[in-house]
């Protein structure tokens, strides 16, 4: 124990939340080591059907059938998980669960191979950056008291994105797609007597879907490289070892804007895009180094130890206003009273500004932000029999964890001349100059215990925050302390091996970030949630879920409609319920060589405020808030269904994807309903060769024009109709 002690401290610059790098099924221990230093958590579906709390997962072949780029679409095939589309290809996710806000993902735990991976969970967990999905092997969703050990935010859950693992024996492929997307993809990896090697790389990119009068591209471009390289010993029993490095780096441009349409120009064509906007674009880079090792004490006796460093810059520049402080979204609005008409055709550019005064340009902010994070984390797996004939597997972690984000802000006034953005004389000004840091101590502690037919699974996690603001303008700065306890915990009884119920309760977290008052609260919610699976002649599973919030917490960011003066103020929000129901079903038919895979899963959720206060929050509306009033964008229902047909060749499946309406505040007065839509994808694949393969596939099929989102400057569509299609060769 000293020794890991020393090795934090030694380490102080790395720092991580994992347990063990997740592969197969859902969450818990009964772990499996592979070559590659992946840790499997379960090898069989009989474990997946015993577990304590509610885990999903979406598997390799799942990922296979559409080769989706948007982990949107991926993550609608989860029961009880909230998605609100942005940009139409999932490059920066907005993802919720069990009625959390999904905006920017900020109240769920993203991971990459078990490890924290957004670019400063702590000091600013809004997700700007999210893992490549055509990098990935298996997406894991945890939530309720499977979440347990993963923070710091899991008061909505946890998301796992696990890569590729390193191939068996050497394997190389090439993949091309050609269409509305396009993508070059290369693997090669392989595996000797004692080490193993991977190499990753994809390149992908669109011209867009949206159209600007000056016919700029609209789309974006991003590459992703993935590097593993493996060392071990033995491969069963006691002294087994791995040594992984894992390397990646990506960057991403993107034509990226917050400018949506006034509703008369989203009915006429709601792919279009205004020339206020044509200048808009996001430019980013990211930097991952991992060192991973594991060793089998002994039979029943494990340890892994997990360093990182993430790096991740980005910048933004973007339309933010106008320079006298008219709001872009109220002229979009109502773009026919009065002034507002000036001003919504200087955004459509049939308008010169004009104002001798300058009060008419259009403000063009650069959003520069650079984050790191960094950290290391060690966790004992211990198995023992406690001489009752029951069976423990006990989990003790310890995380020495640091991040921060240094914004620089800054701002450019712009004249539009001629239907078109011309820089004006002005001088730049700065907006925003601070840093954000944190560091984090975190311990859990979680027992499995197996009692004959009864699996109990009880734990808790400890977290002690320091966060700072230093505040390079005002030349103000400051701090504050926090210690947090999440407990938890959950059973299964099998009363036979085809059917089973569980229950489970756990406390929900969402941490105060840097440069609070101190009479902001944490978000706090107590967590329920009770079910039945059955694994018979199909698998199914139905879970009730209930949550009191006794303080929801919100927080003010550019794509909320705020403005730089609340830029990352957080509210509080009082109390709130949100409860539901989750169910998925699914079978597969076999006739001869042909196979029928079938799938349905549906979630109702109930979202609202249980109490009345004030709203300065641009998120929940500005005004009075009442009780009942709907938390914003969570649809009530959404489903989604599926159908396949497969031969040892071909491969086909139709999706279907349906969501009810949601609004996009929780005040009442100026509150826009967003009407629910559904969407149809289908994917081929057809083996034409033992080496080759040919895809396509079509995402929204029917060519549905649908809305997403008004925040937070108008009506933004989601994704149409998509065709790609390409080839898959391996040597």
């Amino acid at each position: 124990m000293k020794f890991l002690l020393a090795l934090l401290y030694i380490s102080s610059s790395f720092a991580q939340q994992v347990e063990t790098n997740l592969n197969q099924l859902a969450p818990a221990p009964s772990s499996e080591q592979s070559s590659d230093g992946t840790v499997y958590i379960f090898g069989a579906k009989e474990q997946t059907f015993t577990e304590t709390g509610s885990a999903h997962i979406v598997t390799e072949e799942e990922l296979k059938k559409f080769n989706y780029e948007d982990i949107g679409k991926i993550l609608k095939k989860v029961p009880g998980v909230n998605l609100q589309e942005e940009d139409g290809y999932g490059l920066r996710p907005n993802i919720g669960m069990r009625g959390t806000h999904p905006h920017r993902s900020k109240k769920v735990t993203i991971m990459e191979d078990g490890i924290l991976i957004g670019p400063a969970p702590y000091s600013a967990p809004a997700a700007y950056y999210f893992p490549l999905t055509l990098k990935t092997k298996s997406v894991e969703v945890f939530k309720g008291p499977a979440t347990i050990k993963y923070g710091p935010n899991s008061i909505g859950g946890a998301v796992n994105m696990v890569t590729h693992s390193i191939p068996k024996k050497l394997t190389s492929e090439l993949v091309f797609t050609g269409g509305s997307l396009q993508r070059i993809g290369l693997f090669t990896g392989s595996t000797n007597r004692n080490s193993a090697w991977m190499i990753e790389y994809n390149n992908l990119s669109s011209d867009g879907f949206k159209t600007l009068p000056s016919g700029k591209n609209t789309g974006f471009k991003k590459n992703d490289f993935l590097l593993k390289g493996n060392i071990f010993s033995g491969t069963t029993g006691a002294k087994k070892q791995n040594l992984l490095v894992k390397l990646g780096y990506s960057d991403e441009d993107s034509n990226a804007t917050y400018l949506g349409l006034a509703r008369d120009d989203f009915k006429n064509d709601p792919y279009q895009r205004y020339t206020a906007s044509e200048n808009d674009k996001m430019l980013n880079d990211h930097y991952l180094v991992q060192l991973l090792y594991d060793i089998d004490l002994n039979s029943d006796l494990s340890l892994n130890i997990k360093t990182y460093r993430h790096q991740f810059h980005r910048n933004w520049s973007k339309l933010n206003g106008f320079n006298n402080g008219i709001k872009i979204s109220e002229v979009i609005d109502d773009p026919s009273s009065g002034v507002n008409q000036y001003y919504y055709d200087i955004l459509r550019g049939v308008e010169d500004t004009s104002a001798n005064n300058g009060s008419d340009l259009l403000v063009i902010g650069d959003n520069d932000r650079r984050y790191l994070s960094t950290g290391i984390q060690t966790e004992l797996n211990y198995f023992i029999d406690d001489g009752l004939n029951n069976e423990h597997e006990i989990s003790l972690g310890l995380r020495y964890h640091k991040d921060q984000v240094k914004r620089h802000h800054t701002e450019n006034l712009f004249n539009m001349k001629d239907s078109a953005l011309v820089s004006s004389d002005v001088a730049t000004r700065s907006t925003t100059k601070n840093k954000d840091s944190s560091t984090a101590i975190t311990l859990f502690l979680q027992d499995e215990i197996q009692i004959g037919d009864l699996k109990v699974q009880i734990g808790g996690r400890v977290e002690k925050v320091k966060v700072n603001r230093e505040d390079f303008i005002s030349g103000l700065s400051h701090s504050r302390d926090d210690e947090y306890f999440v407990p938890g915990a959950g059973v299964f009884y099998e009363f036979t091996r085809e059917f089973g119920v569980l229950a489970g309760i756990n406390k929900g977290l969402t941490i105060v970030g840097p440069g609070q008052s101190d009479k902001v609260h944490p978000g706090e919610s107590l967590n329920l949630e009770t079910g039945a699976r059955y694994n018979g002649i199909f698998y199914a599973e139905t879970i009730g879920f209930y949550s009191d919030y006794s303080n929801i917490k919100g927080t003010c960011s550019f794509s909320a409609g705020c403005d730089n003066s609340q830029l990352t103020q957080e509210f509080n929000g009082g109390k709130a319920r949100i409860y539901g129901l989750e169910a998925v079903i699914s079978k597969d038919f076999n006739f001869g060589k042909w196979r029928f895979p079938m799938s349905l899963n549906y979630t109702f959720t109930r979202a609202e405020f249980s109490e009345s206060r004030k709203s300065e929050n641009e998120e929940w509306g500005i005004g009075q808030i009442n009780v009942g009033d709907p938390l914003p964008y969570i649809p009530m229902q959404r489903y989604s269904a599926s159908f396949g047909v497969q031969n040892s060749d071909l491969t086909t499946e139709l999706s279907f994807n349906w969501q009810d309406k949601m609004y996009d505040q929780a005040v009442d007065v100026g509150r826009k309903e967003i009407s629910g839509y559904g969407t149809v994808d289908l994917a081929l694949h057809y083996q034409v060769m033992k080496t080759a393969k040919v895809f396509a596939k079509v995402e929204n099929l029917t060519g549905n024009e649908y809305l997403v989102s008004y925040r937070p400057y108008g009506a933004r569509p989601g994704k149409p109709r998509m065709i790609s299609g390409g080839l898959k060769y391996k040597f």
